[in-house]
């Protein structure tokens, strides 16, 4: 019998991004995912506003808590409370459903988004509303506005 086993390093890539993800109802999660190619779909206003309302829509049927979600030009950053299902489920849903609606908009087909996506899970030491002034004040670290309130495509829990 041969005990040398042969170290099996993982494949880069985003496939392994998802190897050891799990998710867990009632923990806050900080997700960022970015748009197919960096295209700046999300400077058109009804594009961005489908994507506002996908979020809204996930909260109003229990699946998540929201806290900040912030629309930029070619990528999104959320933070929610998961409540239901799966954090795999959830960005599933919202990027199928977003993506099927803009690419109907805009006359396209193909890929909207990404396949992968960033996830963060938020630690009880971790400070939520420094998280949530992070997401808001991307507008104004990329030189789009001069003021975060000033940047349309964005919701807060908090009163900031």
């Amino acid at each position: 019998m041969n005990n040398n086993k042969k170290l099996r390093i993982p494949e880069k890539g985003h496939k392994n991004l998802r190897k050891g993800r799990f998710s867990y109802p009632g923990n806050y999660y900080f997700v960022t995912t970015i748009v197919h190619g960096k295209e700046k779909i999300f400077q058109k206003e009804e594009c961005a506003s489908i994507v506002i309302d996908a979020i809204r829509w996930m909260e109003k049927e229990g699946r998540v808590e929201n806290i900040v979600a912030i629309v930029m030009p070619e990528h999104l950053h959320w933070v929610f409370v998961l409540k239901k299902g799966t954090l795999d489920s959830i960005m599933k849903t919202l990027k199928g459903f977003t993506a099927r609606k803009i690419n109907q908009i805009l006359g396209r087909n193909g890929k909207l988004w990404q396949e992968q996506y960033y996830e963060h899970l938020i630690r009880k030491n971790e400070n939520l509303l420094e998280i949530a002034k992070y997401c808001l004040n991307n507008s104004v670290r990329r030189g789009i506005v001069e003021e975060f309130h000033n940047y349309p495509y964005w919701i807060c829990k908090y009163d900031v």
